[in-house]
């Protein structure tokens, strides 16, 4: 494991643990009855920003702990690194072509119409999955779309995806490109404008609805195996950055991580002693590229583990 790229560990360590392959026994639990893999996404933040969070700090005693290169096939982009840490090697990605929604009769037409076929038990569709494979076949890597979802499905394991990274003028709901399968789709979850709410005070005038993503989580629990929760405010804030002077921007980034870490700290008390929980930060933010701090945290929780540090080539 310590010769695999960022994005290949991460895709190592979630097959491993649903497929029970013998270099697992590290690192998978000791029961193989209902596990669940979690990834919450805190996008655009460094361990120092995380190591100010309470709940965090803790879990990261208990946890292993990596700073991962998540470059894509065509340098560094958001949607990119996304898509890369699903599929395990350099991939190209744009929030054009991840174009997700929440399955209703409209979409539906308009997903059968590009892609010759019907949808099956999904709940969140890539609409835009033909331009993504088109732009991944002509890429130097060997990427495919949707490398990760397509395993847990095969083997039958579901997945689901909860929240976005909207603004006021754009969708991002490149989330999805985690956890979905070749087809672009995805079991269960919600991507749509009932994932947030208005909030004048905050960047774009829009913030997390934690509620909803709280009552969504634990629909989809007991159903998915692979969940992603996009957290979204952080992304927000970075993309808003330019608006705001370093007063501002340092009061909205604190009253985030303290309502992202309470979230965290739900969902850590929530899930069950065979569940893993991963904590990404898929692209730095803004700050931290003009500076030219690249890599991004990642925080791994087993129960009944002591954790340690990832590494790899790449990271070092």
């Amino acid at each position: 494991m310590k010769n695999c790229k960022a994005a290949m560990l991460i895709f190592l360590i979630i097959v491993m643990i649903f497929t029970k392959t013998s270099t697992s026994e590290a690192l998978t639990p000791e029961s193989e009855d209902d596990k669940k893999f979690i990834i919450v996404i805190v996008n655009n933040v460094n361990f120092s920003d995380l190591q100010t969070m309470e709940h965090i700090r803790k879990l990261t005693n208990n946890s292993y702990v990596s700073l991962m290169n998540t470059r894509g096939a065509t340098g560094y982009n958001a949607a990119s690194s996304y898509a890369t840490l699903g599929w395990g090697t350099r991939a190209i990605a744009s929030k054009d072509s991840a174009n997700f929604a929440t399955l209703n009769d409209e979409n539906s037409l308009v997903y059968f119409r590009r892609a010759g076929h019907s949808l099956e038990n999904s709940e969140v569709i890539n609409l835009s999955i033909n331009r993504l494979i088109a732009h991944n076949s002509i890429g130097n890597y060997g990427a495919i779309p949707g490398a990760l979802g397509e395993i847990l499905m095969q083997n039958g394991y579901a997945t689901a995806v909860i929240g976005n990274a909207d603004t006021d003028t754009a969708k991002d709901r490149t989330l999805g490109l985690i956890a979905m399968n070749q087809s672009g789709t995805i079991n269960y979850g919600d991507v749509s404008e009932l994932t947030i709410k208005e909030s004048a005070n905050s960047p774009f005038g829009i913030k997390t609805n934690y509620k909803f993503i709280l009552e969504k989580f634990k629909n989809v629990y007991d159903l998915a195996d692979f969940i992603v929760i996009e957290t979204g405010d952080t992304s927000r804030l970075n993309n808003y950055s330019g608006n705001l002077n370093n007063s501002s921007y340092s009061r909205h980034k604190t009253q985030i991580l303290l309502e992202i870490d309470s979230f965290i700290n739900y969902i850590f008390n929530y899930i069950n002693n065979n569940s893993a929980l991963m904590i990404i930060t898929p692209f730095p933010s803004n700050v931290d590229l003009k500076s030219g701090a690249r890599l991004t945290p990642l925080i791994f929780y087993l129960q009944n583990k002591e954790g340690g540090i990832l590494t790899s080539n790449t990271t070092r």
